[in-house]
């Protein structure tokens, strides 16, 4: 419009500064087309990596809201027992050429009240008979497919004395997997009096032990937990638990009652124990010599 009229001059006016004005806005709407086209594209692919991004960060997530957590309760429970085991005071010395128990000073005077005399060893202890009420390897077996939760024992935990009598009763220790498995008998948190016997493996995975009701009730086993569970429980069950095959401890709500060797003699006796242990029937073959202590 400015070039097509004339000035008062009669000369066409200058349209410098409106082209210049012009090719400014001409060049911000070429931006303007081209950031549109760019968002454009962008929002249909936005989506697409926002779902790619979340399906390569929920491993992370899982991770941070459950196994560190989980990790964190297990570290926890592993330095609990390790912390109990390394506070209890362990023997400090083995078995001599009399076949006297060399402990510490206060599991010494303890195992002098509670050893059921110096010809306890060479005797069949009657606790014996409760080695007849574990179940065989299959029935063992089959039980293990079923998992009970940790079963409220009535058994009393075990005192200081009774923890290093349990580390001075052998020389030889077999520690067991913390994810093997125990079978436990059935209605076992109804039982006064339990035992507790390890035996052959009978399964992938077993630890061996047997824990039954020590009564006269007669159960079949009710189920497995795995050695792990049952020590969150009772932590102070963890030396019992290392002695070896052919070992059986009788547990009631006083502590220890009585543990038999491989041989059932009698390693450990309460005092209270003598007058309460069931007494064996008398056979023909009563007055036959005993079987010898085993030699450790």
């Amino acid at each position: 419009m400015k070039k097509l009229f004339k000035g008062a001059d009669g000369r066409p006016g200058s349209a410098v500064d409106e082209e210049k004005a012009l090719a400014k806005a001409l060049k911000r709407l070429a931006d303007g087309e081209q950031k549109c086209k760019a968002v454009m594209a962008w929002s249909r692919k936005l989506p697409k990596d926002i779902m790619m991004f979340k399906g390569s960060v929920q491993r992370l997530a899982t991770a941070l809201q459950s196994d560190v957590p989980t990790a964190g309760a297990q570290l926890s429970r592993l330095l609990a027992t390790l912390e109990a085991y390394a506070a209890m005071q362990g023997p400090t010395g083995g078995l001599g050429a009399d076949d006297k128990l060399v402990t510490s000073s206060i599991g010494a005077a303890a195992l002098s009240m509670t050893r059921g005399g110096a010809d306890a060893a060479g005797a069949r202890s009657p606790w014996a008979r409760l080695r007849s009420k574990t179940p065989a390897a299959d029935a063992r077996e089959k039980a293990s497919g079923t998992s009970i939760a940790p079963v409220e024992l009535r058994a009393a935990r075990l005192a200081t004395v009774e923890l290093e009598g349990m580390l001075a009763l052998s020389a030889e220790r077999s520690a067991v997997d913390p994810q093997s498995r125990i079978v436990l008998a059935a209605n076992l948190g109804a039982a006064a009096q339990i035992y507790l016997e390890r035996l052959d493996i009978a399964f992938p995975g077993d630890s061996g032990w047997y824990i039954g009701r020590a009564d006269d009730v007669a159960t079949e086993p009710g189920g497995s937990i795995t050695v792990s569970d049952l020590l969150d429980a009772r932590v102070d069950l963890v030396d019992l638990l290392t002695l070896p095959k052919g070992y059986l401890a009788v547990l009631d709500g006083g502590g220890v009652v009585s543990v038999l060797g491989a041989r059932d003699e009698e390693l450990w006796k309460a005092p209270e124990a003598a007058a309460a242990a069931p007494q064996p029937a008398p056979s023909a073959t009563a007055t036959e010599p005993a079987a010898a202590a085993p030699t450790t």
